[in-house]
């Protein structure tokens, strides 16, 4: 049975009478329309979101003089967040258990799209950054968004050398002009 296993694919395509009759010899499983999951956030785990932290306290130790305490005091916590919105967001339907909240399905990383870098905390938020695919625009994407900052790479894709930019030029400064430690 595919429960429980969303990595597998179907190859081939199925008739419809034999469709209906393996779903009703299976009625925990229901036809959903899952969400698009890039591969590499497919494959992360808690140890690899340990060794971000651990890179990012380093990063912020070796590059700033005066100590920066944001990491130690929960009131100083950040919550930073990507949402893509896919140029071709068509996805079909897969098979998965009835009543399951979340359905993905990976897709692959070279579709383009336009990024949303979101960061906020309890009391205080960062203008977004928008990330769009190409490099040269004739029309300004930020009109009517002035105070968003604009990122680009080839597929709109928010990738580790544009957040770096971002946290080096962006989170740094404003929470520098916060004053926050």
């Amino acid at each position: 049975m595919m429960v429980g296993k969303p990595h597998l694919k179907i190859i081939c395509r199925v008739k419809i009478g034999y469709m209906h009759a393996f779903m009703k010899r299976h009625p925990e499983i229901s036809t959903r329309t899952p969400q698009k999951l890039g591969k590499e956030c497919a494959v992360i785990s808690w140890q690899k979101i340990k060794w971000w932290f651990e890179d990012f306290a380093k990063y912020l130790t070796e590059n700033y003089e005066e100590e920066i305490d944001i990491l130690k005091d929960a009131s100083r916590i950040y919550n930073v967040d990507e949402s893509g919105f896919p140029q071709d967001p068509k996805s079909g339907k897969i098979l998965a258990a009835k009543g399951s909240k979340n359905v993905y399905s990976t897709c692959s990383a070279d579709k383009s799209q336009i990024t949303v870098l979101a960061c906020m905390s309890a009391t205080h938020y960062l203008p977004p950054m928008l990330v769009f695919p190409g490099e040269r625009f004739r029309y300004n994407p930020l009109e009517g968004f002035s105070e968003a900052v604009l990122g680009w790479t080839k597929t709109g894709w928010m990738g580790s050398e544009l957040f770096y930019t971002w946290v080096r030029d962006h989170f740094i400064t404003a929470i520098k002009d916060r004053k926050v430690k």
